[in-house]
C-alpha cells in the first residue's frame, strides 16, 4: 500500500518541486517560441506582446500546447488564423497578429542548431517550417503562409540536458521578419505539439546547391533539411545527353556492337572457308 501511494504521489511531487504541470512536455527555445518567451518567468514576459497574450487568454501553460489524435492531419485539424494556438482557447493570445513580437535573429541560409525544451521525454518526429517571402506578422497566420514542406525533419532525437537538439540549414534567399512553425508529432503518445517562434533573417551565405543540410545520423535520431534545388550543368561541363556517343561508352566494360558484328562475320567466313577446303579434299 505504501508503494502504491508513493507511485501515485510522485508525479504530483515533481510538479510541485519543478513548478511545471505533471503532464507538460515542451516547446522550442532556439529560437525562443512565443509560449516559452511569454511564460510568467519567460525572457519576454514584460513585453507588450506577452502582456497582450495574458490579457487575451490568461497565463500561458507554455509546454502543454497540444492536440490529441491528429495523426499528421495538421492542416485539417488546425484552422487558419489559429496556428499558434492550435485552435485551443487557452492559448488564443499567441495568435494575435502584431508587428512587435520579440524575435531571434539568424543568417539566411545558415546552418543552425535548434533546441526544443522537454519536460517529459517522448519519441516522435519534429517538423520545422518557415514562412514564405512576403509574410506579414500583422495578419493572421495561415497554412498558405508556410512552405509546403518542412526545411528540417528530426525523428526521435534524444532528450539530453533537458533539451532535444537538432541541426539543419535555413532556406537561403529570405530576409526580414519571418515565423518558424514547429510541429512535434509524438509516436509514444497520441499527441501533437505546435509552436510559433518569430525570427529575423539577415543576409547570409546561400545554402550549398549540391547537398542537403543534415544532422549526424545516430541509432536514436536523424535530422534532415529540405533538399537543395538541382542545378543545371555549366557551359564548361556539358550534360550527359550532349556528349558524343563514343565518349559515353568509352569507359564501359561492354564491347561496342560494331566490333561484335565484325568478329562474327570473320568467324563465319573462316568456318565457310574451312568447310570448302574439307569438301575439296574428299573429292
Amino acid at each position: 500500500m505504501a508503494r502504491l501511494c508513493a507511485a501515485l504521489a510522485a508525479p504530483v511531487l515533481v510538479a510541485v518541486l519543478t513548478g511545471a504541470p505533471a503532464l507538460a512536455h515542451g516547446a522550442p527555445t532556439t529560437p525562443l517560441s512565443r509560449s516559452a518567451g511569454c511564460q510568467p518567468d519567460g525572457k519576454w514576459a514584460k513585453t507588450a506582446a506577452c502582456k497582450a497574450v495574458v490579457e487575451t487568454s490568461g497565463k500561458v501553460d507554455w509546454d502543454n500546447l497540444r492536440l490529441a489524435n491528429v495523426n499528421g492531419r495538421d492542416r485539417q485539424k488546425v484552422p487558419d488564423g489559429k496556428l499558434c494556438s492550435a485552435g485551443l482557447s487557452g492559448f488564443r493570445g499567441l495568435d494575435l497578429p502584431r508587428a512587435d513580437w520579440p524575435t531571434t535573429s539568424f543568417a539566411s541560409g545558415s546552418q543552425v542548431t535548434f533546441t526544443y525544451k522537454g519536460t517529459i521525454p517522448h519519441q516522435g518526429t519534429f517538423r520545422w517550417y518557415l514562412t514564405k517571402n512576403g509574410y506579414d506578422p500583422t495578419k493572421p497566420l495561415r497554412w498558405a503562409d508556410l512552405d509546403d514542406a518542412p526545411f528540417l525533419t528530426a525523428k526521435d532525437p534524444a532528450l539530453k540536458g533537458g533539451n532535444y537538439t537538432m541541426t539543419g540549414r535555413l532556406p537561403a534567399g529570405r530576409t526580414g521578419r519571418h515565423l518558424m512553425y514547429t510541429v512535434w508529432q509524438n509516436s509514444s503518445t497520441p499527441d501533437t505539439y505546435y509552436s510559433c517562434a518569430d525570427v529575423v533573417l539577415t543576409g547570409g551565405a546561400p545554402a550549398p546547391a549540391s547537398t542537403s543540410a543534415s544532422a549526424k545520423a545516430s541509432p536514436t535520431a536523424t535530422a534532415t533539411a529540405a533538399a537543395a534545388p538541382v542545378t543545371e550543368p555549366s557551359a564548361s561541363e556539358p550534360a550527359v545527353a550532349d556528349l558524343p556517343r563514343v565518349e559515353r561508352v568509352s569507359n564501359s566494360k561492354h564491347v561496342p556492337l560494331p566490333l561484335v558484328f565484325s568478329a562474327a562475320a570473320a568467324l563465319a567466313f573462316a568456318a565457310a572457308a574451312l568447310l570448302f577446303v574439307l569438301r575439296r579434299r574428299r573429292v
